[in-house]
Protein backbone atom coordinates (compact mmCIF):
# COMPACT_ATOMS: atom_id res chain seq x y z
CA UNK A 1 0.00 0.00 0.00
CA UNK A 2 2.57 2.27 0.64
CA UNK A 3 4.87 1.85 -2.59
CA UNK A 4 1.61 2.59 -4.34
CA UNK A 5 0.84 5.90 -2.34
CA UNK A 6 4.31 6.76 -2.74
CA UNK A 7 4.90 6.35 -6.42
CA UNK A 8 1.68 7.24 -7.45
CA UNK A 9 1.10 10.71 -5.29
CA UNK A 10 -0.15 13.68 -7.18
CA UNK A 11 0.61 11.64 -10.41
CA UNK A 12 -3.03 10.33 -11.27
CA UNK A 13 -4.60 13.90 -10.59
CA UNK A 14 -8.10 12.56 -11.96
CA UNK A 15 -8.37 9.19 -9.81
CA UNK A 16 -11.70 9.23 -8.09
CA UNK A 17 -12.26 5.95 -6.12
CA UNK A 18 -9.17 4.24 -3.48
CA UNK A 19 -9.89 0.66 -2.16
CA UNK A 20 -7.55 -0.41 0.30
CA UNK A 21 -8.27 -4.34 1.28
CA UNK A 22 -6.40 -6.85 2.93
CA UNK A 23 -7.64 -10.68 3.32
CA UNK A 24 -10.86 -11.37 3.90
CA UNK A 25 -10.31 -14.14 6.40
CA UNK A 26 -7.06 -12.73 7.99
CA UNK A 27 -6.65 -8.60 8.22
CA UNK A 28 -3.38 -7.56 6.97
CA UNK A 29 -1.66 -6.01 10.00
CA UNK A 30 -0.06 -2.77 8.74
CA UNK A 31 3.29 -1.15 10.23
CA UNK A 32 3.30 1.92 11.73
CA UNK A 33 2.29 4.51 9.17
CA UNK A 34 4.92 8.05 8.99
CA UNK A 35 4.29 11.33 8.06
CA UNK A 36 6.05 11.15 4.69
CA UNK A 37 2.91 8.59 4.28
CA UNK A 38 0.30 10.81 4.66
CA UNK A 39 1.54 13.61 2.85
CA UNK A 40 1.67 11.64 -0.21
CA UNK A 41 -1.82 10.20 0.56
CA UNK A 42 -2.36 13.75 0.84
CA UNK A 43 -1.35 14.57 -3.04
CA UNK A 44 -4.31 12.57 -4.20
CA UNK A 45 -6.76 15.64 -4.91
CA UNK A 46 -9.45 14.11 -6.91
CA UNK A 47 -9.96 10.99 -4.74
CA UNK A 48 -14.22 11.20 -3.62
CA UNK A 49 -14.41 7.45 -2.31
CA UNK A 50 -12.27 6.03 0.10
CA UNK A 51 -12.69 2.22 1.04
CA UNK A 52 -10.75 0.57 3.69
CA UNK A 53 -11.44 -3.46 4.52
CA UNK A 54 -9.67 -6.03 6.28
CA UNK A 55 -7.08 -4.20 8.20
CA UNK A 56 -5.29 -4.40 11.15
CA UNK A 57 -3.83 -0.50 11.76
CA UNK A 58 -0.91 0.24 13.92
CA UNK A 59 -2.86 2.56 16.07
CA UNK A 60 -6.48 4.57 15.73
CA UNK A 61 -4.49 7.62 14.99
CA UNK A 62 -2.53 6.21 11.79
CA UNK A 63 -5.81 4.86 10.88
CA UNK A 64 -7.54 8.49 11.38
CA UNK A 65 -4.77 10.47 9.34
CA UNK A 66 -5.14 8.16 6.37
CA UNK A 67 -8.72 8.93 6.11
CA UNK A 68 -7.84 12.64 6.64
CA UNK A 69 -5.06 12.89 4.54
CA UNK A 70 -7.66 11.60 1.43
CA UNK A 71 -9.51 14.73 2.32
CA UNK A 72 -12.18 15.65 0.99
CA UNK A 73 -13.59 12.59 0.53
CA UNK A 74 -17.45 12.35 -0.25
CA UNK A 75 -18.10 8.79 0.24
CA UNK A 76 -16.24 6.73 3.12
CA UNK A 77 -17.02 2.64 3.63
CA UNK A 78 -15.11 1.35 6.67
CA UNK A 79 -15.31 -2.96 6.82
CA UNK A 80 -13.87 -5.23 9.30
CA UNK A 81 -11.21 -2.49 10.49
CA UNK A 82 -9.06 -2.60 13.84
CA UNK A 83 -5.36 -1.07 15.11
CA UNK A 84 -3.57 -2.56 17.87
CA UNK A 85 -3.18 0.80 19.49
CA UNK A 86 -5.30 3.34 20.94
CA UNK A 87 -5.34 7.29 20.94
CA UNK A 88 -2.64 8.81 21.77
CA UNK A 89 -2.76 10.94 25.03
CA UNK A 90 -3.22 14.26 22.71
CA UNK A 91 -5.89 13.51 20.66
CA UNK A 92 -6.08 14.57 17.13
CA UNK A 93 -7.59 17.93 16.97
CA UNK A 94 -4.44 19.44 16.67
CA UNK A 95 -2.93 17.92 14.55
CA UNK A 96 -2.01 19.82 10.88
CA UNK A 97 -3.86 17.18 9.17
CA UNK A 98 -7.32 17.60 11.64
CA UNK A 99 -8.93 19.68 8.83
CA UNK A 100 -12.92 19.43 8.30
CA UNK A 101 -14.20 16.35 6.73
CA UNK A 102 -16.89 16.51 5.42
CA UNK A 103 -18.31 13.05 3.53
CA UNK A 104 -21.67 12.93 2.35
CA UNK A 105 -22.00 8.88 2.77
CA UNK A 106 -20.28 7.14 5.70
CA UNK A 107 -20.63 3.39 5.86
CA UNK A 108 -18.89 1.38 8.44
CA UNK A 109 -19.48 -1.87 9.17
CA UNK A 110 -17.82 -4.54 11.59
Amino acid sequence: MTAFIYECAGRLRVLKVVKIRGSWDSPEVLPPLRPPVFKAASRFKAVESLELRNICFWSYENLARLVWAFSPVEELKMDNLSWQRGETAHGLANEPFSKPLCPKSIAVRD
